[in-house]
This record gives structure tokens, sequence and C-alpha cells, in this order.
């Protein structure tokens, strides 16, 4: 199989991915649950279930469709400079595209909040791993959770000193370190 961007959970059921990195990982389902920081609690997230149930109801009662941002929609929704930078990422000229809104149907919530990109991947999870996070990544504990959960008994952590989630997309500063991370491990791997 060629290489290009898949999922975790792509990996976990599909034996024909021969090896799997990721770069800033997220698991939806637990940032949903536990927040950007995984610093909450799954009961925290009932409110989001509700909300995707009655955006279901306000659907099929000929509504429009109900959308959530997946990145903050004004500066002003950011509540670190992290998102702050992920607002600036999706929604100004840095990456904004008209056809990748970061938005999603509300809807989608009763799913979201209780899937887990990292099911079973302490029994299935067997190919060769590669993960790249940055040491200042509110999402970093996504990494940790994956790189402790996988069951490959070849798997590699690699954190990039100082870098957050969104400046592991186009910072040279931090990406720059990542290409011969991976380009060695494919090498070796595929």
């Amino acid at each position: 199989m060629r290489r290009r961007r898949l999922c975790g959970q792509c990996a976990i059921n599909d034996r024909r991915i021969k090896a799997l990195e990721t770069v800033s990982a997220v698991n939806i389902g637990a940032m949903l649950r536990n927040g950007w920081e995984g610093k909450g609690s799954s009961r925290d997230a009932f409110p989001l279930l509700e909300a995707g149930s009655q955006a279901r109801t306000t659907e099929a009662n000929g509504s429009a469709q109900v959308i959530f941002p997946l990145a903050p929609l004004k500066e002003e929704d950011a509540f670190s400079e992290e998102l702050r930078e992920a607002w600036e990422y999706y929604r100004t000229p840095r990456c904004a595209c008209s056809t990748a809104p970061s938005i999603a149907a509300s809807r989608s919530l009763t799913q979201l909040v209780t899937y887990d990109a990292f099911n079973m991947a302490d029994v299935f999870l067997t190919q060769p791993l590669q993960i790249v996070a940055g040491s200042a990544a509110g999402s970093k504990w996504m990494s940790d959770d994956l790189y402790a959960r996988a069951a490959s008994g070849d798997k590699n952590y690699h954190v990039v000193e100082g870098a957050d989630h969104m400046s592991l997309y186009d910072v040279p500063e931090y990406v720059d370190e990542t290409p011969s991370v991976l380009a060695s491990f494919f090498k070796n791997h595929l």
C-alpha cells in the first residue's frame, strides 16, 4: 500500500497497512470527552451528547443543519494560545480553505463523543509505529495514550521540543525536524 495519511483506527483494522506514523495525533472522541488538554472527565461530555441529540431532532423537523466548529470560529473564542493558533491556521490565509471549513454536523456528536480512534490498539495495532508530538502540544496526551496502548513491539516516540500541535503543521522551525525521523522510519519498515 502506498504511503498516505491514514487514521490510527485504519491501521488497527486493516492489515494491508505495514507501518504507521502519526504527527500531532488526535483521538477526536477522547478530545471531545476529555477536552483539548485531556483534563476533563468523560462525564463532562453529556452536554455534547444532548446537543447532538437535539440537532438530530431539529433537523428531522425540517430545520437547517446545525454545525459546531472544530477550531475556534473567532480569535476571541480561543481560550489558550494554542487554540488561538488553531483559529489562525484554519480561519486565516495561513491555511484557510473553503472546501475544508473545519466544522462538523452537530448531529454527529452522538457518534463522535463515544468514538475511540484507538479502540483495540492494545490487541491489533501490531505494525511498526512512529509517533511525533510537540512537547508544548495540548494534544500530546493523545499521542502518549496511543503509544501506551499500541501492541506494537516496534514503536518509537519522537518529541519536538517547544512545538505545539499546530506548529507541527507548517512552522519550519518545528516541521523541519520531522522528515528525517519519518524518512528513516519508513525506510526501515516499508
